[in-house]
C-alpha cells in the first residue's frame, strides 16, 4: 500500500455529516440533491453500521431552526428511503 491508509468511514462520519447537513442547506438545488444522493449511497454501500450513526445526526438536524436544513433532511431520509427498499439490510 501506498502512504494513504485506510480508515473507517466511521470515524470520518461526523465531520462528512457535518459538510453534508451544510450542502442539504444550500441555496442550489444541484447541492442538495447531491448531498442527499451521498447519504442515500453511505446507505447503500455500508448498510446498517453506518445508518445508525447517521440517524442520530439527521434527527439532530431535523430539530434545526432553519427551514432549509429541515427541508434538506427531509431530502436526505427520502434518499435513505429510497435505497432501503432497493436494498435490503
Amino acid at each position: 500500500m501506498g502512504v494513504l491508509k485506510s480508515f473507517p468511514v466511521r470515524d470520518i462520519l461526523p465531520s462528512l455529516m457535518s459538510q453534508i447537513v451544510e450542502l442539504l442547506a444550500s441555496d442550489g438545488a444541484d447541492q442538495r440533491e447531491s448531498a442527499a444522493r451521498t447519504v442515500g449511497e453511505l446507505c447503500k454501500k455500508f448498510g446498517e453500521r453506518i445508518l445508525r450513526d447517521i440517524m442520530p445526526i439527521l434527527n439532530i438536524s431535523a430539530q434545526s431552526p432553519n427551514p432549509r436544513v429541515r427541508e434538506g433532511v427531509c431530502l436526505a431520509l427520502s434518499e435513505v428511503m429510497w435505497v432501503t427498499l432497493l436494498v435490503p439490510f
